[in-house]
């Protein structure tokens, strides 16, 4: 069988990606070997895998499309070797000891919402050429099945918690409690998005596992606008603090809105006059909708905000009840209504094009 010129053009073409391919994948796994070198605890059974997993990572980045622009996350987890040779390169040698164990961000998903509920049937799911937007759903309360859900989460919480006991030194640095556990002191944080469903979850899913009878602690409960869903339909958009401080009188909505200039009125993404924006939806198929979508580099912009906020904070925990595109954006995981995301937020870095985008 002859071949074509064409053809063997194109097989060269692939054999030459290959090889490059299996030198960016010899250059990490001599990299890895490197560190491994470096910290000697570090086993090399421990460096292959973290090569292999560099190489599937690799692999699935580069041939899987995203179905939607915001599936991008913004941010660099880094290994534990990146993250301790970071710590151990500063001149501060008691901030390096004090940040060992890192800062702890738990991200919570709101339970299922009315708005969710309408967005799964049949012929109105996302993408689909029938989508109907309502516009009667802003700010989406939790359905009864969200309801139930974020009930169940308060059970998931009570392992997460415990409470402190001034009277006992050795409840202050955890090393009578599992190291999942947190202290209910002035070292945690809990916040929300303004938008009703991610506060009723807070409500009934975690603040009950911080009222304890036998001690009165004054947790910190804010409401954070920086954290709200990217806007993709109506019930991404919400209510004006005041109506909001109606419902919820407990909570600090004052803190957050003045601290980054929010405007307490109208706090979720509006065109502000301007008609161009280009449509990123699923759209030309009939699709309809009754907001205009909030563009990537204007969420991307916002998640850079509350990536910096929750870096200047002093807190040791931080529990953020907030959306899927929120923790897709921090961790590049999708995530179902009422899952815990645990992680050390120090261990997150932002991506310099996000970052460098966002100025």
């Amino acid at each position: 069988m002859t071949i074509t010129l064409r053809a063997q053009i194109i097989i060269f073409i692939l054999l030459l990606q290959d090889v490059i391919q299996i030198h960016v994948y010899a250059t990490k796994l001599i990299t890895s070997f490197a560190t491994a070198a470096l910290h000697p605890t570090s086993s090399l059974s421990c460096c292959l895998s973290t090569s292999s997993s560099s190489l599937r990572s690799s692999i699935t980045s580069e041939t899987t499309t995203c179905n939607h622009e915001s599936d991008k996350s913004g941010v660099i987890y880094q290994s534990e070797e990146q993250y301790y040779m970071t710590m151990s390169s500063s001149n501060n040698k008691s901030n390096t000891n004090n940040k060992k164990k890192g800062k702890r961000l738990i991200l919570i998903r709101h339970g299922t919402s009315i708005a969710n509920e309408f967005m799964d049937r049949p012929g109105n799911r996302w993408g689909d050429a029938t989508f109907t937007d309502d516009g009667n759903l802003v700010d989406a309360p939790l359905s009864q099945t969200g309801i139930i859900q974020a009930k169940e989460l308060q059970e998931k919480m009570k392992q997460f918690f415990h409470h402190y006991d001034s009277t006992n030194d050795n409840n202050m640095d955890g090393t009578k409690y599992k190291s999942q556990q947190i202290n209910i002191d002035n070292n945690l944080l809990v916040v929300t998005s303004p938008l009703t469903r991610c506060i009723e979850t807070m409500m009934i899913g975690v603040i009950p596992n911080l009222v304890s009878p036998e001690h009165d602690i004054t947790m910190k409960m804010v409401v954070q606008p920086l954290a709200t869903e990217r806007v993709y339909t109506a019930s991404d958009t919400g209510r004006s603090v005041s109506k909001l401080q109606i419902d919820f009188p407990q909570l600090d909505f004052h803190s957050c809105f003045v601290e980054q200039n929010i405007d307490p009125h109208s706090w979720w993404y509006t065109t502000n006059g301007n008609d161009n924006i280009e449509e990123w939806r699923p759209f030309g198929d009939g699709q309809y909708y009754a907001v205009p979508g909030e563009p990537l580099y204007h969420f991307n912009q916002r998640m850079v905000k509350l990536f910096q906020w929750i870096q200047s904070r002093e807190e040791h925990t931080i529990i953020l009840v907030c959306h899927w595109g929120v923790i897709r954006w921090l961790t590049g995981e999708d995530v179902k209504n009422c899952d815990v995301n645990e992680l050390n937020f120090d261990r997150l870095v932002l991506k310099p094009d996000i970052l460098e985008s966002s100025l």
